[in-house]
């Protein structure tokens, strides 16, 4: 288990680990700063009482990205982060109201974001291309979804969203299928572009 200074000698040194990254946090443990990672095999992170992750030079993830039941973390934030060569999975996060992920262009595998009723406005501006589906599910407070320059994959599913205003996927082909659901709005009533 990482305690908070164990984490704080550590993460200067970590650059580049070729296989999974598994961080099992300490209970006192709020925020978590991996200041020089720049690639990983596969990021698991559980425990803690995180508010913030941040992974500033975090670039490529070869494997996939899984973070689950973090029920006080509101910012996730890997600006430089380009590609997930696995999947990318974000579950179980009542208070995430941003998520920070600029560059991220590619997600080889499926990419879900579940159980963020915080979560009001996604924006990946940089996302090309998921490989399986992309279900985003249980965000109740989500206004605004916009994936401007998708242009792949599988499946856009998009599901108990009842506050959903607007969604953004002008450049996803017309063949992809695309679900959407939500509880208390008729289905179909947000605006799609």
């Amino acid at each position: 288990m990482l305690t908070p200074e164990s984490l704080a000698e550590l993460g200067p040194c970590l650059a580049r680990v070729p296989g999974t990254l598994r961080l099992e946090l300490d209970p006192s443990q709020t925020a978590l700063l991996l200041p020089a990672l720049e690639s990983v095999g596969s990021l698991e992170i559980t425990g803690g009482a995180l508010e913030t992750i941040t992974a500033p030079q975090l670039a490529t993830i070869t494997g996939d990205l899984s973070l689950r039941d973090q029920a006080a973390l509101q910012s996730l934030s890997m600006p430089a982060l380009v590609e997930v060569g696995g999947s990318l999975s974000l579950e179980g996060l009542p208070s995430l109201t941003n998520l920070d992920l600029p560059a991220l262009a590619v997600v080889v595998e499926g990419f879900t974001l579940r159980d963020a009723p915080a979560m009001t406005l996604l924006r990946l501006a940089d996302l090309r291309g998921v490989g399986d589906v992309l279900l985003l599910e249980d965000l109740p407070a989500l206004r605004q979804l916009s994936l401007p320059t998708l242009e792949s994959a599988a499946e856009l599913a998009v599901l108990q969203t009842p506050s959903l205003l607007g969604v953004n996927v002008s450049e996803l082909p017309e063949d992809v299928p695309r679900r959407f659901e939500t509880d208390d709005a008729e289905p179909g009533s947000a605006e799609v572009e």
